[in-house]
């Protein structure tokens, strides 16, 4: 049985597998001191807390794309290559035939809102294709062009757009 999730356009939090996005900051002063708690909090890495909540798939999702699948300003193509990953995931997914995946596109500022859309559509498609084309059926995938609506990062600055032209991965379970 499969389960058709619909998030109303006008939601803006993070809806995403794994922790909340990271924070950006204003000034680099907060985001050291911030840093620096982290820091303190995870000072012992012998031991490894796995969220509460996530499955295996989706902390290995996390793991394969820590920052996502990346792009250039206006670009349907990855700013890196990602076969290798794109592979990985494709294993995983093949192991848990019963997953399926929504794949989001996202834009930074730099755009009309209706090229915003369709760019970010068409990356997530990309993103689908590649996987399709490696044995996952599509049926399996769904794919969101989010636009602008859910950055990442601060859009003021070069790197916070960069961040802000993804792609991510949300891992659909069934309720049932």
């Amino acid at each position: 049985m499969s389960i058709l999730v619909v998030i109303p356009l006008w939601m803006t939090s993070c809806y995403s597998y794994g922790p909340i996005h990271e924070p950006y900051y204003r000034s680099s002063a907060s985001k050291s001191i911030h840093q620096e708690s982290l820091n303190d909090l995870t000072s012992d890495h012998t031991k490894v807390f796995p969220e509460p909540g996530k499955t295996d798939i989706e902390v290995a999702i996390k793991d394969l794309f820590p920052e996502n699948i990346l792009f250039r300003p206006s670009e349907i193509e990855p700013c890196y290559d990602y076969t290798e990953q794109i592979h990985r995931l494709c294993a995983l997914l093949k192991q848990q035939s019963d997953l399926s995946v929504m794949i989001t596109g996202h834009c930074d500022l730099n755009a009309s809102p209706e090229l915003k859309r369709k760019t970010s559509q068409q990356r997530a498609e990309l993103i689908k294709d590649m996987l399709v084309s490696q044995g996952i059926k599509s049926t399996r995938l769904t794919v969101w062009g989010l636009g602008d609506s859910s950055p990442i990062a601060d859009n003021s600055t070069e790197q916070g757009r960069s961040y802000n032209r993804r792609v991510e991965f949300v891992v659909l379970h069934d309720l049932n």
